[in-house]
């Protein structure tokens, strides 16, 4: 189905927003070494590991690939402004969180604790924090749909499609990550790495995943539908 032409350039110009990494300064990448040491001093769990059939301990280091994207990450490289981490658990259950200036002032994530020292929950929880770091990234976008759609410019269907396809693109971004870092850095350890924690079997076309998964997205649609009730009193 296609969209009125001034709907499809009003979300055109969302996705012209996604923020362009810029190459972070010496200062910015000394606040994400502090924030990534003290991530590290809160989850010491996700830098330890064993190679597949040894008992010897490893530890990630600054010379590890993870690390370093780590590091860059805090340092705002995704979101052209300076990261921190929140050391306590996420809310309600959940593995992982972030924030953005729009409701919170600022960009943080946090994970929670692992139980206990195992190569697949060190996977997991840098699968967690990645994909956390890559949604800041797109919060200008989703921010700049909620105006849209409180200022009636987009209807909520395409609201919620839209936002639908940003979080596709993140989980895309995720998987590439995994291919392009993770798993040649694990392979290298001689760490055993695991697809699932990285990929959700997405579809070829972001039509067809959506067309599976349409009805995961219906709190946003509640949510969007909340934005408007003060109008409709």
């Amino acid at each position: 189905m296609s969209l009125p032409r001034h709907i499809t350039l009003v979300l055109l110009t969302i996705a012209s927003m996604r923020v362009i990494a810029a190459e972070p300064t010496a200062d910015d990448l000394k606040h994400g070494r502090k924030q990534f040491q003290r991530m590290l001093e809160d989850r010491p769990e996700i830098a330890v590991y064993r190679a597949e059939g040894s008992p010897v301990t490893q530890y990630i280091t600054e010379s590890d690939a993870p690390w370093q994207w780590a590091l860059r990450a805090f340092a705002g490289i995704y979101v052209n402004e300076r990261v921190f981490w929140d050391h306590r658990p996420p809310p309600h259950e959940s593995s992982s969180d972030s924030t953005s200036p729009y409701f919170h002032g600022l960009y943080s994530v946090s994970l929670r604790p692992l139980p206990q020292v195992k190569t697949k929950k060190l996977e997991h929880a840098w699968a967690r924090f990645v994909y956390e770091m890559l949604t800041m990234s797109r919060a200008p976008e989703r921010d700049h749909l909620v105006h849209l759609v409180y200022s009636r410019q987009v209807s909520i269907d395409a609201a919620v499609r839209e936002y639908a396809r940003l979080q596709w693109s993140v989980d895309k971004q995720v998987e590439q990550f995994y291919h392009q870092t993770w798993r040649p850095w694990a392979r290298s350890r001689g760490i055993p790495s695991h697809p699932h924690f990285w990929s959700h079997d997405h579809l070829s076309t972001f039509e067809s995943w959506y067309e599976e998964t349409s009805s995961s997205y219906d709190y946003m649609r509640e949510h969007f539908e909340n934005i408007l009730t003060p109008e409709k009193k």
